[in-house]
């Protein structure tokens, strides 16, 4: 149950990165092809396993891990309505109007739908967990049955063929009959005190046997209830080397033991992922409060002594071997040195990580490595832990821890496993942080177009009132040179009738 839960957390998980990079990482089309496969395959895969482990469940269990799922689905209707199929061709990322729709489907819709369906899903996961816990211990009680069932039918057989072969004898009884009583005892599942036969006979022998019997029943039955109560280190003597059922008993014990110690660190696990993925949802808006946050959780969860926290410098990422690790969360480093470390691709543990994509566990440490502060002074560390935050081939930094005790492989599982979650979590928070940008730009653009269109408005009807202006004085001027004209034409009259004038006068 709790595998087939931990799948659909971790295909809730990776829907979200994908749709993301979908809308901001137009050239990653590995990310579009799981995000394909996801809506195609995986998610119809998941639904089938949640089915069939589900079937035990109680009714109301069953009922609500399918309206979680229902919810899925529809968010899976969604991204592929407002992502997959809005954004298909080169020209549409070139469309400012449809990236940012598809961005605020992300921001709005997307990653809020996917914290809802994770919250709900770690109450399931941690229902399932305690149901585990009773079921292991059901199993337990179960196997001491067992082992009472065949000790007594062992004992009975025995006994019996020991009762038949002497009762017969009446010279002897008084003790038959003792024998007869802690066999019918034993015949009942009791445990009876010794048989007091003193004689050296066959039957003293009988009774010597019955009574190492009833030390080896009581010793089984200690044994038994220890186990029953969980105390797994519980001592037990077997009666000899070819003791089968003491034997059983002992292999029962390491079984369980072993299987406890794995459901514990199983258990450690799961409530470490749900813890840290709880404080990453509450802090994904800043990557220095969230490193800071979680890499102090992260150290005290697992108990050791220092751990840091290097992402990659997003401006430096155009060779991905020169990019820059920048320190951005720490717990117990020595702060005044490490303020604003700064680590390139391949130098050191932490730059050999990043190239190499892989883990690093030192456990013999150079001294002239790291050290942890303590009141005591200065000491290295015991072992190193060195992971990538990696998502599906995408690094993203390097987390880095260090112990005075080296690092068990159920913390190695655990680490590893933290570390694609805070992967995720800082993809979401980096492209939140590029929508931002996206939408601030935008803003920017609009007000600029805006003031551009005001500017072109106002010079527009500037320029409508110089033409009106010209046209006025224009008119006004042509009017001038109509009068002006008139006035040429009345004096030329004027004059040529004084000529008519001045001629008639001659003439006289």
């Amino acid at each position: 149950d709790l595998e087939a839960l931990n799948e659909f957390n971790d295909l809730i998980v990776n829907t979200k990165m994908y749709s993301g990079n979908w809308v901001y990482q137009q050239a990653n089309e590995n990310d579009k092809k799981q995000l394909e496969s996801i809506k195609d395959v995986q998610a119809s895969q998941v639904k089938e396993k949640l089915l069939k482990y589900s079937q035990d469940w109680k009714i109301e269990e069953k009922e609500e891990l399918k309206n979680l799922y229902d919810e899925y689905e529809n968010l899976l209707h969604l991204i592929n309505s407002d992502i997959m199929q809005t954004l298909v061709e080169f020209q549409d990322y070139n469309n400012p109007i449809i990236t940012l729709e598809a961005a605020d489907v992300i921001e709005t819709k997307i990653n809020p739908i996917t914290e809802k369906l994770q919250t709900k899903l770690q109450v399931i996961l941690q229902l399932k967990s305690e149901d585990s816990k009773i079921v292991k211990n059901a199993m337990t009680d179960s196997f001491v049955q067992l082992g009472y069932l065949i000790l007594i039918l062992t004992l009975i057989t025995a006994v019996v063929a020991v009762f038949i072969g002497r009762v017969t004898s009446k010279l002897i009884a008084t003790n038959v009959h003792r024998l007869q009583i802690a066999i019918q005892k034993l015949m009942k599942g009791e445990i009876p005190e010794k048989v007091n036969i003193k004689t050296k006979d066959e039957i003293g022998e009988m009774g010597n046997a019955i009574n190492q019997l009833i030390v080896g029943l009581n010793s089984y039955s200690n044994f038994a209830q220890d186990i029953g109560n969980g105390n797994f280190n519980s001592s037990f003597d077997i009666l000899g080397e070819n003791d089968a059922l003491g034997n059983s008993l002992l292999t029962m014990s390491a079984n369980l033991q072993l299987a406890s110690k794995e459901e514990k660190h199983r258990n450690w696990i799961s409530e470490g992922i749900t813890k840290i993925s709880e404080n990453l949802r509450l802090n994904n808006t800043n990557l220095e409060d969230l490193s800071s946050e979680v890499i102090t959780l992260l150290v005290q969860y697992m108990e050791i002594n220092q751990g840091g926290i290097f992402l990659a410098d997003d401006a430096e990422q155009t060779d991905y071997k020169k990019t820059k690790l920048i320190l951005t969360g720490c717990y117990a480093y020595d702060r005044l040195k490490l303020t604003h470390k700064e680590i390139i691709a391949g130098e050191g543990y932490v730059g050999q990580c990043w190239l190499e994509k892989e883990k690093i566990i030192l456990k013999e440490v150079p001294q002239t490595y790291i050290k942890i502060t303590s009141g005591l002074g200065e000491s290295v560390p015991t072992s190193i832990f060195i992971s990538p935050l990696k998502l599906n081939g995408q690094m993203f930094g390097v987390i880095e821890l260090a112990s005075f005790q080296p690092f068990n492989n159920f913390q190695v599982e655990f680490v590893e496993k933290i570390c694609e979650v805070i992967a995720a979590t800082v993809s979401s928070v980096k492209v939140a942080e590029k929508t931002q940008k996206l939408l601030l730009e935008s803003k920017e653009l609009t007000e600029n177009l805006k003031s551009q269109e005001e500017e072109l408005r106002q010079n527009h009807e500037e320029m409508m009132a110089t033409q009106e202006e010209s046209n006025r004085k224009y008119n006004e001027t042509l009017q001038n040179l109509n009068e002006l004209k008139a006035e040429k034409e009345h004096f030329v009259s004027e004059i040529e009738t004084l000529k008519n004038e001045l001629e008639k006068y001659k003439n006289k």
